[in-house]
């Protein structure tokens, strides 16, 4: 199993090479005899260790073909090409350059969920895609003594990408592996690599569907993959920490599976968050999302064309209240007033329990776009009509949109009458 880096295109010695110059002196001072108590960990799990200066990583490669699935999930069209919709959900436009063979997917196995400078990553596991496969490397130490060798494989193997992949990597996994590279005084080879970290983005995009986005929760939802078998996250310091007093394989063969499915997960949420922002393959809720992300960053017109097509997706019905208020805010940084005007008319007419938006917003149009004070005022005591029957029935309701209409109501009253004398 080679370590030359896949990142890097010059010829020069691989880790693997270099390791093994050093294989015979590692042989004249041999490992602990303790190492060797149970069944050895690569009668479990498929791979191989690489040892250094009596030190030893154990490493897994494992090759995906490109046509794989995971959950209902089709991973190949990772290599479509086109990170216009990553760009999107991630609000980093820097996506837009991702290749395949110049990213990464990356996660860690750690010996606490808080971090900290005590904390060590005890396994890391990344995929680099590598000629139609999904390559999937997982390094993983027996003890912390391994930890400058797993280190300097995962330098190997990542250095000179361009980008890589995560959930929620950028506050936690990053971090942690920077600080271990700094304190082996080792150099980081995460410098200059475009970080995209998936949880902001499925947050972006799933938070008003889902009761939460952890990516259990995600890959249960999206791709129908149920761990019914898998160590929990919560449980996995505790079973490293007893691996290490019993040196019992069995304890951690669980983890690697774990690693892996975090790992499969991660790419197909990639390919399905970058298709339903780049070729508008989404549910009406996931549009109005994608929606709200182009208004944030300011690209109106973008916007208004996401929420149509939500609209579009959810029919006659119009789905949630809460996207027919949002495009009617659209309609108006656009121009559209006529437009805007009538769906807040509409919201009113349709309300099912009093709302003061469609009021609001009908009182600012008349008042400023058709200077009509006297419509404005109309609005505005009908609206606090409706408002006080409702307080008759919720009497502890609304107590501070009574004060703001009132307000409304009263200014509306003294710019009538200065009007009036002006005339």
């Amino acid at each position: 199993m080679p370590y030359s880096n896949p990142f890097r295109h010059k010829k020069r010695l691989s880790l693997s090479d270099r390791l093994n110059r050093l294989q015979s002196s590692a042989e004249a001072d041999p490992l602990p005899s303790f190492r060797a108590e149970t069944g050895p960990l690569e009668s479990l799990v498929a791979g191989r260790w690489v040892e250094s200066a009596g030190v030893r990583v154990f490493c897994v490669e494992e090759k995906i073909p490109v046509s794989a699935k995971h959950g209902s999930q089709e991973l190949g069209p990772w290599r479509c090409g086109n990170y216009h919709g990553l760009s999107v959900v991630t609000k980093d436009e820097r996506a837009r350059t991702l290749t395949p063979e110049e990213t990464f997917f990356f996660d860690t196995e750690t010996t606490g969920l808080a971090g900290g400078s005590g904390t060590v990553a005890f396994m890391v596991g990344c995929v680099i895609y590598r000629d139609a496969h999904f390559i999937l490397h997982q390094l993983f130490i027996e003890d912390y003594s391994g930890e400058s060798l797993l280190l300097e494989i995962l330098g190997e193997l990542i250095g000179g990408a361009k980008h890589m992949v995560s959930f929620n990597g950028k506050s936690y996994d990053e971090e942690l592996l920077r600080a271990r590279f700094r304190m082996h005084r080792m150099p980081s080879p995460f410098q200059k690599i475009v970080h995209l970290d998936l949880l902001h983005a499925s947050r972006r995009l799933w938070k008003d569907m889902f009761a939460d986005c952890r990516l259990g929760t995600l890959e249960r939802l999206l791709f129908g993959i149920e761990r019914d078998h898998d160590i929990p996250s919560a449980a996995i310091p505790q079973t490293y920490f007893d691996f290490l007093t019993s040196r019992n394989a069995e304890l951690v063969a669980p983890i690697f599976s774990h690693n892996r499915t975090d790992l499969l997960s991660l790419i197909a949420l990639a390919v399905k968050l970058n298709d339903i922002a780049a070729f508008s393959d989404g549910e009406v809720a996931e549009k109005h999302s994608i929606g709200k992300i182009f208004y944030h960053l300011k690209d109106h017109e973008k916007a208004l064309a996401w929420v149509e097509a939500s609209l579009a997706t959810a029919g006659p019905k119009g789905g949630d209240p809460s996207l027919a208020k949002f495009y009617s805010v659209l309609l108006k940084s656009t121009g559209r007033y006529e437009d805007a005007v009538r769906l807040w008319k509409d919201l009113i007419e349709k309300r099912r329990m009093f709302d003061l938006f469609p009021y609001e917003e009908l009182a600012k149009y008349y008042e400023h776009r058709k200077k009509s004070i006297s419509e404005a005022l109309a609005v505005t005591e009908a609206a606090l009509s409706h408002l006080g029957r409702e307080r008759r029935l919720f009497p502890s309701k609304a107590a501070g949109e009574t004060r703001d209409l009132h307000s409304r109501r009263d200014r509306l009253l003294r710019k009538q009458k200065n009007t009036s004398l002006h005339t």
